[in-house]
């Protein structure tokens, strides 16, 4: 694996549109995050493919190495390369010193010719904590706002409803992305040199003057392999052992949700995710290629449901949250919540005149009978892929009009969106299996130190992730903080499924009835269960299988939040056996996974208090001090410049009042000409007040003008002038 660093410096403005806008104001807003401007990696992707498509076109490369790098529709595996965002890498120092006070600036700053953030995620970090900055500040200080329209070519005038305006990066800054090759053939590290020299126009309007960049890339030396495999070293290699990890999503997560791809995704990560994403890194390794189902290790972990890849749930404060039980319902309209132990409250959906109604968002109930909420961030990224004909800039749609021949345009291009998990969560799950099982899983993972990718647009922007393996006092619960290890017999208990739960029938097929399941724990714990009530959830098992690159069949199972509430007819139940083993069929995905709590009677209604949780701002990686002091350096001076900024637009309002009571009380000031004002103006800001007043016949009027500005900031005169300039201008018509 060898990473670069491409370095993006703006020559012009540039606007990075990430297909938002802000109704009323801006028709074409800018990617930013907390205010600080970034260029997508698709964008970049993009790009520097369209400059390899010109190589091709000039015969320098051909089509087969280009496919080699970027990918090409169809394949079974992506390219080899990844492409992480650009991100502020250099301020110059026209951003943050102030003009106004340039003379009295010191030696040292007037050396300092621009800001460095050599470590982006640590500034980041240093940045959400800092109450004085307000990301809407930040946007203003890197960024303008451009207005433009279009001539009707009849009148030569601009056409109605044509004006548009957009936000446009200010030319100056310098960027920064992190590049990833999983290759190393030399051609393939050649071809990306080539199409960054030959990068020169990037994002919107790049044929009307913006978007003009010089870019430079660099080998960097990846960081040392420092993840280990602290496996038991009691157990023995065919003895089963769990192992829990905390994944911390670098980057944002795309995984389809049950409205689809496009328009929903995943509160979680599914066990069927950490498995392909696992099975693609051994494939990889052991160079099994399209014979893996033929090797027998392989066959066993992914296959034969030999390791179970647990679901990965959000995890806040020591808290894992997981679907909300069935039978937990929440008051409508109130922060409160109810256990209610009927399938059916009274008529109407009332239970003793409440109102109640399923919980649709994750949940964890604490020792105080407070009932936690908490739905994961997410975000909508906009995407568009261009025509096969290059000369089109823009997406033309699905339909092609009838007077457009389809030869001559080929695809047409789409927009379209994302959603994904917001980058900086962390998840939890397990690994269940035998030792020598999961040591060869692990393996996989040391060798990328840690880093995995998973979801879908793993190439760009999407899908990297940090794994770390948790010792047993890490270990957060799961759901809720207290549980009941022995139920003896006639006790009432409620079984709720935390991951969806496959069952079948003698036949072999899918049956998403109870009973299938009481069978086989009965079975399995030598009990007599007697089912008292069910709260049950349906959903439909699918996939992709990459082999084949065909969907896997869909089968009904019972969804996680589904809740069976059952007695002990003879026999006792220990709950940490239901609960260390995962039941049903497909275990190897993460189905048949529950969690026992116990009840006091089946005639309970409980109430909760509920809250809601938020997910952290900042990510768990541990910042070195050195870095975080120089983020520090780089955040106070911003602040500073944001500081003054804010005492100039405090300025320019009391320039622009005092303007108007000045001519309310003066009116016959409003008889000066505008050529009289602009040289009072210039002279006001080059200090040369005396010298024009020595210049006039009639110098009353003038002084009247002076002594409101006189010992005022530049940023007063400027609005002063500016608003009676167009009061003058409104008298005389």
């Amino acid at each position: 694996m060898k990473e670069f660093e491409l370095v993006i410096t703006l020559l012009s403005d540039l606007s990075p549109g990430n297909g938002d806008s802000v109704a009323g104001l801006i028709d074409s807003e800018i990617a930013n995050e907390y205010g600080l401007p970034i260029i997508p990696a698709k964008r970049l992707k993009g790009a520097l493919q369209h400059v390899g498509k010109e190589l091709v076109d000039w015969g320098l490369v051909e089509q087969r190495e280009l496919d080699n790098l970027f990918g090409a529709a169809g394949q079974a595996e992506s390219g080899p390369i990844q492409f992480f965002d650009a991100t502020l890498y250099k301020i110059p120092r026209s951003f943050y010193m102030d003009e106004e006070k340039e003379e009295s600036t010191s030696i040292t700053e007037k050396s300092a010719k621009e800001l460095v953030i050599e470590h982006y995620v640590p500034f980041v970090q240093r940045l959400l904590k800092e109450e004085a900055i307000h990301p809407n500040e930040l946007l203003h200080l890197f960024s303008t706002v451009r207005a433009r329209t279009a001539i009707d070519i009849e009148t030569n005038t601009a056409k109605t409803q044509s004006l548009r305006t957009m936000r446009v990066v200010h030319r100056g800054l310098t960027f920064k992305s992190k590049i990833v090759l999983n290759t190393t053939n030399e051609e393939i590290e050649r071809l990306l040199e080539m199409c960054v020299q030959g990068l020169r126009r990037l994002g919107l309007g790049s044929t009307r003057g913006l978007g003009e960049v010089a870019c430079q890339i660099h080998r960097v030396d990846s960081s040392p392999s420092v993840w280990k495999v602290p496996l038991p070293e009691t157990a023995r290699d065919d003895e089963e052992i769990e192992l829990l990890f905390r994944i911390t999503l670098e980057q944002p997560v795309m995984i389809a949700g049950s409205q689809g791809l496009y328009h929903s995704c995943a509160d979680w990560i599914p066990g069927g995710t950490l498995l392909g994403a696992f099975a693609g890194m051994y494939i990889a390794d052991h160079g099994l290629g399209e014979k893996a189902h033929q090797d027998e290790t392989f066959s066993r972990i992914f296959l034969r449901d030999g390791v179970a890849f647990g679901y990965a749930y959000p995890e806040i404060g020591g808290k894992r949250f997981a679907p909300c039980p069935a039978h937990w319902q929440r008051e409508k309209n109130k922060n409160a919540a109810y256990v209610i132990s009927q399938e059916k409250p009274q008529q109407n959906g009332k239970q003793e005149g409440i109102v109640l109604r399923s919980i649709g968002a994750l949940a964890f109930l604490q020792e105080d009978d407070t009932l936690l909420l908490h739905e994961p961030e997410k975000e909508v990224r906009m995407h568009y892929s261009r025509p096969d004909n290059r000369g089109i800039g823009r997406p033309l749609g699905e339909e092609p009009r009838e007077e457009e021949n389809e030869k001559i345009y080929g695809r047409r291009g789409q927009f379209f969106q994302y959603t994904a998990l917001r980058q900086g969560q962390s998840f939890i799950g397990s690994l269940r299996g035998k030792k020598q099982d999961i040591h060869a899983l692990l393996t996989c993972i040391e060798k990328r130190n840690g880093k995995l990718r998973l979801g879908r647009s793993r190439t760009a922007e999407y899908g990297n992730v940090t794994m770390e393996l948790l010792a047993d006092s890490e270990a957060s619960s799961l759901l809720m903080e207290k549980g009941q290890h022995s139920i003896g017999t006639a006790k009432p208990f409620a079984i709720c499924l935390t991951t969806p739960m496959l069952l079948m029938d003698q036949a072999g097929r899918p049956d998403p009835d109870p009973a299938h399941f009481l069978t086989e724990v009965q079975g399995a714990l030598k009990v007599k269960l007697k089912l008292e009530k069910q709260f049950l959830k349906q959903t439909i098992l699918s996939g992709y299988n990459g082999k084949w690159r065909m969907p896997k069949p869909k089968q009904t199972a019972l969804d996680a939040g589904t809740v069976l509430i059952v007695s002990v007819m003879d026999g006792t139940v220990d709950s940490d056996k239901l609960e260390s083993r995962l039941w049903g069929a497909n275990t190897g995905e993460g189905c048949g996974q529950l969690k026992v709590i116990a009840m006091e009677s089946l005639q309970e209604t409980k109430k909760m208090k509920v809250e809601w949780m938020q997910s952290p701002s900042s990510s768990r990686t541990q910042v070195d001090p050195t870095k975080a002091e120089l983020a520090k350096i780089v955040i106070e001076t911003l602040t500073n410049k944001i500081i003054k900024e804010r005492e100039k637009k405090k300025h320019a309002i009391e320039g622009r009042d005092r303007a108007k009571q000045l001519l309310e009380q003066e009116p016959q000031l409003l008889e000066m000409g505008q050529t009289k004002l602009y040289q009072l103006y210039l002279h006001l800001t080059e200090k040369q007040v005396m010298r024009f007043l020595e210049e006039q016949e009639n110098n009353e009027k003038f002084k009247k003008v002076i002594d409101v500005c006189e010992n005022q900031s530049l940023s007063f005169i400027k609005a002063f002038f500016h608003t009676f300039k167009l009061e003058v201008r409104k008298a005389h018509g």
